[in-house]
């Protein structure tokens, strides 16, 4: 994934590049910076005006082009809608509610589909990018300090060192599991990078957003954008006050690792098993053989 991220980058900025380029030779004036737009504006308008530089293999370059962002799109909607899905059918279940599935599917896709109308109308993109940038963007940084913290407080680095273990235990390259090492290193990582980093570009983010407006967007889009992040981030303290019950669900410790020793021994009493069996099939071939000399 890193590689293909890496090889992609050296190909849009090499396009992004020929099309500042050409727009200066022409008498323009621009940069590589104000060409590479971000999100639906590079994959849409740069990256698209890049595909008429093929000469001859223009047509089948757009194709495969589109191709992939059809596929890459059906490719995360599957993935986002069935965990959506399972998270309405949990919540069901206890409830105590029983639907039949493909009524969820159909329900839940048509509402989606209503909410993605306004994405097609003349201000669609605009309004697509606003939402990504106050929404997504802020709340996937928000989390992923909030989950760091939780990791922190009460999942715990030994609970992740045990639960690696018994996940990869048994595999081909990992008889044993799976040690996660350096351990100093992905300690660091999750204590310290993930939460600092994630916050600081929070802040950073909130503060360039105060100072000036995002894009140069009208007030009303604007307004939709915060108005958005308020209902995200008031998600997160009623989602914590609903569902909080004063103890973690999480097993002790002390029976995660009682888990993983139970493995070894089960492992254990195979092998000695496997032996066993193996010795008494030696015994019968040796006294197979006696007796057949004796005869």
């Amino acid at each position: 994934n890193s590689a293909f991220s890496l090889v992609g980058g050296f190909a849009i900025f090499s396009i992004v590049g020929n099309i500042a380029y050409n727009i200066n030779a022409a008498g323009g004036s621009t940069t590589v910076a104000e060409q590479a737009r971000a999100g639906t504006g590079l994959a849409f308008i740069a990256i698209a005006q890049g595909m008429t530089t093929f000469g001859d293999g223009t047509n089948v370059m757009s194709v495969l082009f589109f191709m992939v962002l059809l596929t890459l799109g059906l490719d995360s909607t599957f993935a986002w809608v069935e965990t959506f899905m399972a998270s309405i059918e949990d919540y069901l279940e206890r409830a105590g509610v029983r639907v039949q599935r493909w009524k969820i599917v159909m329900v839940t896709c048509s509402i989606f589909y209503v909410c993605g109308l306004p994405y097609c109308t003349r201000m669609g993109n605009e309004l697509l990018d606003t939402i990504d940038h106050y929404v997504v963007a802020y709340f996937l940084l928000l989390g992923v300090a909030l989950e760091a913290v939780l990791f922190m407080v009460n999942f715990g680095w030994r609970r992740l060192a045990v639960s690696v273990r018994r996940a990869t235990f048994g595999n081909p390259a990992t008889p044993d599991g799976r040690k996660v090492s350096p351990e100093l290193f992905w300690q660091f990582c999750l204590v310290v990078t993930v939460p600092v980093m994630s916050l600081f570009l929070f802040v950073y983010m909130l503060q360039a957003d105060f100072q000036t407006a995002y894009e140069g967007y009208p007030d009303w889009l604007q307004g939709i954008g915060w108005f958005g992040l308020s209902l995200v981030l008031a998600a997160v303290p009623i989602g914590a006050v609903l569902n909080w019950n004063g103890k973690s669900e999480l097993p002790s410790m002390e029976e995660e690792e009682e888990c993983l020793k139970k493995l070894f021994e089960e492992r254990a009493a195979s092998v000695s098993k496997a032996a066993s069996g193996n010795a008494d099939v030696a015994d019968i071939e040796i006294a197979t053989a006696l007796g057949q000399k004796q005869l």
